[in-house]
Protein backbone atom coordinates (compact mmCIF):
# COMPACT_ATOMS: atom_id res chain seq x y z
CA UNK A 1 0.00 0.00 0.00
CA UNK A 2 2.79 2.17 -0.66
CA UNK A 3 3.24 4.48 -3.77
CA UNK A 4 6.82 5.76 -4.92
CA UNK A 5 7.36 9.49 -5.26
CA UNK A 6 9.05 9.05 -8.09
CA UNK A 7 6.09 7.59 -9.64
CA UNK A 8 3.99 10.75 -9.10
CA UNK A 9 4.59 12.43 -12.17
CA UNK A 10 4.99 16.93 -11.52
CA UNK A 11 2.22 17.55 -13.38
CA UNK A 12 -1.10 15.25 -13.48
CA UNK A 13 -1.72 12.59 -10.53
CA UNK A 14 -1.08 9.08 -9.65
CA UNK A 15 -4.83 7.27 -9.32
CA UNK A 16 -5.25 4.51 -6.59
CA UNK A 17 -8.27 2.73 -7.13
CA UNK A 18 -8.33 -0.81 -5.04
CA UNK A 19 -10.51 -3.01 -2.93
CA UNK A 20 -9.90 -3.21 0.99
CA UNK A 21 -10.22 -6.54 2.07
CA UNK A 22 -11.64 -7.49 5.68
CA UNK A 23 -8.54 -7.53 7.41
CA UNK A 24 -7.26 -4.66 6.62
CA UNK A 25 -10.45 -3.22 8.08
CA UNK A 26 -10.56 -5.49 11.25
CA UNK A 27 -7.03 -4.51 12.15
CA UNK A 28 -8.08 -1.21 12.89
CA UNK A 29 -10.94 -1.38 14.76
CA UNK A 30 -11.27 -1.22 18.53
CA UNK A 31 -11.59 -4.79 19.95
CA UNK A 32 -13.47 -3.83 23.22
CA UNK A 33 -16.51 -2.78 20.26
CA UNK A 34 -16.79 -5.90 19.05
CA UNK A 35 -16.78 -4.91 15.16
CA UNK A 36 -15.57 -6.02 12.22
CA UNK A 37 -16.17 -5.84 8.42
CA UNK A 38 -19.10 -7.20 6.89
CA UNK A 39 -16.98 -7.23 3.52
CA UNK A 40 -14.24 -5.61 1.48
CA UNK A 41 -14.01 -2.04 1.29
CA UNK A 42 -12.87 0.28 -1.45
CA UNK A 43 -10.71 3.20 -1.61
CA UNK A 44 -10.56 5.46 -4.66
CA UNK A 45 -7.35 8.41 -3.83
CA UNK A 46 -5.42 11.04 -6.16
CA UNK A 47 -1.85 11.79 -5.25
CA UNK A 48 -0.48 14.96 -6.78
CA UNK A 49 2.82 16.80 -6.13
CA UNK A 50 3.10 20.28 -5.04
CA UNK A 51 6.73 20.93 -4.92
CA UNK A 52 7.96 18.66 -2.49
CA UNK A 53 4.61 18.36 -0.79
CA UNK A 54 1.81 15.75 -2.14
CA UNK A 55 -1.37 16.37 -1.98
CA UNK A 56 -4.04 13.45 -1.31
CA UNK A 57 -7.76 13.42 -1.92
CA UNK A 58 -10.09 11.13 -2.46
CA UNK A 59 -12.83 8.59 -0.73
CA UNK A 60 -12.56 5.36 1.48
CA UNK A 61 -15.18 2.94 2.57
CA UNK A 62 -16.47 0.12 4.31
CA UNK A 63 -18.84 -1.88 6.12
CA UNK A 64 -18.76 -2.51 9.60
CA UNK A 65 -21.12 -5.04 11.55
CA UNK A 66 -21.42 -5.48 15.71
CA UNK A 67 -23.65 -4.25 17.86
CA UNK A 68 -25.57 -1.22 19.06
CA UNK A 69 -24.29 0.67 21.54
CA UNK A 70 -27.39 1.48 22.80
CA UNK A 71 -29.85 -1.63 22.63
CA UNK A 72 -27.22 -4.85 21.81
CA UNK A 73 -29.03 -5.61 19.11
CA UNK A 74 -27.04 -6.44 15.39
CA UNK A 75 -26.26 -3.44 12.97
CA UNK A 76 -24.36 -2.19 10.22
CA UNK A 77 -22.66 0.78 9.98
CA UNK A 78 -21.22 2.27 6.18
CA UNK A 79 -17.97 4.16 7.28
CA UNK A 80 -17.04 6.29 3.93
CA UNK A 81 -14.53 9.18 4.76
CA UNK A 82 -13.45 11.91 2.34
CA UNK A 83 -9.77 12.77 2.34
CA UNK A 84 -8.04 15.68 1.74
CA UNK A 85 -4.46 15.58 2.95
CA UNK A 86 -1.24 17.73 2.38
CA UNK A 87 1.80 15.76 3.14
CA UNK A 88 5.07 17.53 3.94
CA UNK A 89 8.42 16.05 3.40
CA UNK A 90 10.34 15.02 6.36
CA UNK A 91 13.69 16.17 6.59
CA UNK A 92 16.06 15.62 9.22
CA UNK A 93 17.47 18.86 9.23
CA UNK A 94 14.06 20.19 9.51
CA UNK A 95 13.41 18.21 12.19
CA UNK A 96 16.19 19.44 14.19
CA UNK A 97 15.99 23.27 13.50
CA UNK A 98 12.15 22.51 15.02
CA UNK A 99 13.78 21.02 18.01
CA UNK A 100 16.22 23.98 18.77
CA UNK A 101 13.36 26.34 18.00
CA UNK A 102 10.96 24.81 20.61
CA UNK A 103 13.88 24.53 23.28
CA UNK A 104 15.15 28.34 22.80
CA UNK A 105 11.52 29.00 22.32
CA UNK A 106 10.62 26.98 25.95
CA UNK A 107 13.49 29.01 27.53
CA UNK A 108 11.92 32.20 26.73
CA UNK A 109 8.56 31.25 27.82
CA UNK A 110 7.02 31.85 24.52
CA UNK A 111 6.24 28.37 23.59
CA UNK A 112 2.90 27.62 23.57
CA UNK A 113 2.24 23.88 23.82
CA UNK A 114 -0.58 23.03 21.09
CA UNK A 115 -1.83 19.36 21.92
CA UNK A 116 -3.51 18.79 18.90
CA UNK A 117 -1.96 17.59 15.67
CA UNK A 118 -3.07 19.83 12.27
CA UNK A 119 -5.81 18.47 10.42
CA UNK A 120 -5.45 17.85 7.14
CA UNK A 121 -1.65 17.51 7.19
CA UNK A 122 1.30 15.11 7.68
CA UNK A 123 4.69 13.50 6.71
CA UNK A 124 6.15 11.71 4.46
CA UNK A 125 9.51 10.60 4.31
CA UNK A 126 10.92 11.66 0.58
CA UNK A 127 10.77 8.79 -1.03
CA UNK A 128 6.97 6.82 -0.69
CA UNK A 129 3.82 8.06 0.65
CA UNK A 130 2.11 5.01 2.86
CA UNK A 131 -1.29 5.56 1.66
CA UNK A 132 -2.51 2.46 3.70
CA UNK A 133 -1.87 4.30 7.08
CA UNK A 134 -3.24 7.13 5.46
CA UNK A 135 -6.66 5.18 4.71
CA UNK A 136 -6.54 3.59 8.02
CA UNK A 137 -6.85 6.62 10.24
CA UNK A 138 -9.41 8.03 7.99
CA UNK A 139 -11.76 5.32 8.86
CA UNK A 140 -10.79 5.21 12.26
CA UNK A 141 -11.61 8.97 12.45
CA UNK A 142 -15.18 8.28 11.22
CA UNK A 143 -15.82 5.43 13.19
CA UNK A 144 -18.30 6.85 15.83
CA UNK A 145 -17.20 6.32 19.78
CA UNK A 146 -20.31 4.73 20.46
CA UNK A 147 -22.20 3.03 16.91
CA UNK A 148 -25.89 2.89 17.35
CA UNK A 149 -27.82 0.95 14.98
CA UNK A 150 -30.13 4.37 14.28
CA UNK A 151 -29.16 8.10 15.28
CA UNK A 152 -32.49 8.04 17.43
CA UNK A 153 -32.22 4.51 19.07
CA UNK A 154 -33.21 5.01 22.70
CA UNK A 155 -31.76 1.90 24.29
CA UNK A 156 -32.51 0.01 26.80
CA UNK A 157 -33.70 0.92 30.47
CA UNK A 158 -31.13 0.64 32.90
CA UNK A 159 -33.36 -0.46 35.48
CA UNK A 160 -35.25 -3.32 33.99
CA UNK A 161 -33.62 -3.74 30.67
CA UNK A 162 -36.49 -3.57 27.96
CA UNK A 163 -36.02 -2.14 24.83
CA UNK A 164 -37.21 1.36 24.93
CA UNK A 165 -37.36 1.33 20.75
CA UNK A 166 -39.83 -1.61 20.94
CA UNK A 167 -41.83 -0.50 24.14
CA UNK A 168 -41.87 1.93 27.17
CA UNK A 169 -41.59 0.81 30.91
CA UNK A 170 -42.51 2.54 34.09
CA UNK A 171 -39.65 2.52 35.66
CA UNK A 172 -38.61 6.01 37.25
CA UNK A 173 -35.80 7.49 34.52
CA UNK A 174 -34.87 10.49 38.21
CA UNK A 175 -33.00 8.99 40.69
CA UNK A 176 -31.98 10.31 43.57
CA UNK A 177 -28.49 10.05 44.97
CA UNK A 178 -29.07 8.86 48.50
CA UNK A 179 -26.14 11.16 50.10
CA UNK A 180 -29.08 14.21 48.97
CA UNK A 181 -32.04 12.38 50.38
CA UNK A 182 -32.06 14.97 53.09
CA UNK A 183 -32.61 17.82 51.47
CA UNK A 184 -36.19 16.58 50.74
CA UNK A 185 -36.53 16.97 54.60
CA UNK A 186 -35.69 21.05 54.30
CA UNK A 187 -38.78 23.01 54.49
CA UNK A 188 -38.65 26.73 52.95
Amino acid sequence: MLVKVEQIPETGSVRVDEALPPSFVDDFLPMLQDLHASGPGSVTLQLSKQGENILVHGTAGCTIAGECAACLKPMTLTLAPKIGLILFKRTVTAMKDSEAEAVAAEEEGTLVDDPTPDEGAGEYDGKVVDWGSIVREQLLLALPMAPRCKDDCAGLCATCGVDKNLEACDCNDQRIDPRWEKLKLVKL
